[in-house]
């Protein structure tokens, strides 16, 4: 619904709500965009509806000083539900679950950096890719600056059964330009 009023207001979109999100164009946008790459590999994500927490990371990770500034907004607030409902709101929901699994994901990916954030901690940008009977996967780096390989714990019923460094090349990864990103594998 922002997208469409977004559209309406400064675009000159003069079709209805439904030919708006019926149009394959507009369905998960956001997903989209990202072109494959995952969440976890992005350096700083913000989130609107926590606009003044992610502007308080960006500044405190660039040194930027960019100011609290709330001009482009359809709604009175951020915490103000678009009004739509009914079918409008489960057919939009049908064509987006991607985005909507990736927004919950999202969030909870921001969680865990603004916790680690505000206790000082740097954070690694990681993800498991396989897991099963013969082997264990992913890849991993410091979402700081520093260089070192990011120490991987394989743990099995809260046990640590091995410890492993991110060090093997992952040209998969290249075209995110990740710094020295390094690849674990536990056979």
């Amino acid at each position: 619904m922002s997208e469409y009023q977004h559209f309406v207001r400064n675009n000159g979109y003069d079709k209805t709500f439904k030919a708006f999100y019926e149009a394959a164009p507009n369905q998960n946008r956001q997903s989209k965009m990202l072109h494959g790459a995952p969440l976890e590999a992005i350096g700083l994500m913000g989130i609107t509806e926590r606009y003044g927490e992610s502007l308080e990371m960006l500044r405190s990770q660039f040194g930027l000083e960019i100011p609290l500034r709330e001009d482009n907004q359809g709604r009175n607030g951020l915490d103000e539900r678009h009004g739509f409902e009914g079918e409008d709101e489960r057919r939009c929901r049908e064509l987006n679950a991607q985005d909507l699994d990736l927004y919950d994901h999202a969030l909870a990916l921001f969680d865990q950096r603004r916790e680690l954030f505000r206790a000082g901690k740097p954070y690694v940008h990681g993800k498991l890719v396989k897991a099963d009977e013969k082997r264990i996967a992913g890849w991993a780096w410091w979402g700081d600056d520093r260089g070192a390989p990011v120490k991987v714990q394989i743990l099995i019923n809260g046990k640590v059964e091995r410890e492993l460094m991110a060090t093997e090349f992952r040209p998969d990864l290249c075209r995110l330009a990740p710094p020295g990103v390094g690849m674990w594998v536990f056979p």
